[in-house]
């Protein structure tokens, strides 16, 4: 199923195959006529890397020296937030996607249910309903 056609508006390029989707142009997985956004939708997972010496840029030799000894690694994260069209930015929350439920770090601001399960795992965190991917993520125990 998809959207009819606006009035005057271009036709829809065609799609891409999905790698994992049975039925794309399904309403639930429909995001709109672009096949292609410049920016992540609602409920992305994506991958993000952070470079440690461009994040250290703005200060001192001795602190880009030190970045410059770290590795530059890969993390799956979560996106949450909405672009809005008038405004220069677009504000995005960034989850870190991490394997097995964390171990509390800061007594009395979080805790081993400071997290939500990310399916197929199964383990409901804190009465918290576990977040269920479009497709499952190729890893079990993610939080």
């Amino acid at each position: 199923m998809s959207l009819p056609p606006q009035p005057g508006a271009a036709p829809s390029p065609a799609s891409k195959k999905w790698k994992y989707l049975e039925n794309p142009t399904a309403p639930e997985w429909l995001r709109g006529r672009l096949d292609v956004r410049p920016y992540p939708n609602l409920g992305d997972f994506a991958v993000l890397s952070i470079d440690p010496v461009a994040s250290v840029g703005h200060l001192d030799r001795v602190a880009r020296q030190a970045a410059s000894l770290l590795p530059i690694r890969k993390y799956v994260v979560l996106l949450t937030g909405l672009p809005v069209d008038s405004k220069p930015t677009h504000p995005y929350r960034v989850y870190f996607v991490r394997k097995g439920v964390p171990e509390p770090r800061l007594r009395g601001y979080d805790s081993a249910e400071s997290c939500i399960a990310i399916l197929p795992d199964t383990h409901w965190v804190a009465a918290r309903e576990p977040l269920r991917p479009a497709h499952p993520l190729p890893w079990e125990n993610c939080y």
